[in-house]
C-alpha cells in the first residue's frame, strides 16, 4: 500500500500545481466496510461544477492512469465532489472532530449513524473556510465512475 500512497501523492501534487493547493478541498482513499481490499478515491474541490463534473472526472482519470499505467487493482471507483455536497460536509465534519484538518490515516470513521469508514488515507484535506456545520446540497457525487469502466 505504501507505492499506491506515493503514486497517489505524485496525482495529487501534479494536480494541486496545475489547479491551485488552496482549490482542492479533499483527496483521500476510502475503504467502506461493504467492500474488502478495494477502495474508492474521493476527489472534492471548488472548481468542479455539474458543468464539468464529466471532463473533470476524465481529467483525474488520466492523472492516474498516467501514474498507475494499468495497475488500478486497488480501486473501487473514483468520486468527485463539490465541497457542498451532503456526505462530503458529514465526512469532513466527521475527520476534524477526530483531529483536526490535517493530512493523516483514519480507522473506524464514524460519518453519519448510518456509515462508517473502515479506513480513511487523507492525502490532501482543506476545509479552512467551510461551515461543515451548514447542511449541504443533496446532489450528491457530481461524477463517479467504478473501475471497470475505464
Amino acid at each position: 500500500m505504501t507505492e499506491v500512497i506515493e503514486k497517489l501523492r505524485k496525482v495529487r501534487d501534479q494536480i494541486l500545481l496545475e489547479k491551485g493547493a488552496d482549490q482542492v478541498r479533499l483527496f483521500a482513499l476510502l475503504a467502506r466496510a461493504d467492500l474488502e481490499d478495494k477502495w474508492d478515491l474521493l476527489f472534492c474541490a471548488d472548481w468542479i461544477e455539474k458543468t464539468s463534473s464529466e471532463k473533470d472526472l476524465v481529467y483525474i482519470i488520466e492523472k492516474i492512469k498516467t501514474e498507475f499505467s494499468t495497475n488500478l487493482d486497488f480501486l473501487a471507483r473514483i468520486v468527485v465532489a463539490t465541497p457542498r455536497e451532503v456526505f462530503i460536509k458529514q465526512l469532513a465534519k466527521a475527520i476534524i472532530l477526530e483531529g483536526g484538518n490535517e493530512p493523516r490515516e483514519i480507522t473506524k470513521l464514524a460519518v453519519s449513524a448510518d456509515f462508517t469508514v473502515r479506513q480513511l488515507v487523507l492525502l490532501k484535506i482543506n476545509f479552512g473556510g467551510i461551515n461543515v456545520d451548514e447542511v449541504g446540497t443533496d446532489e450528491g457525487p457530481l461524477a463517479f465512475k467504478e473501475i471497470s469502466e475505464f
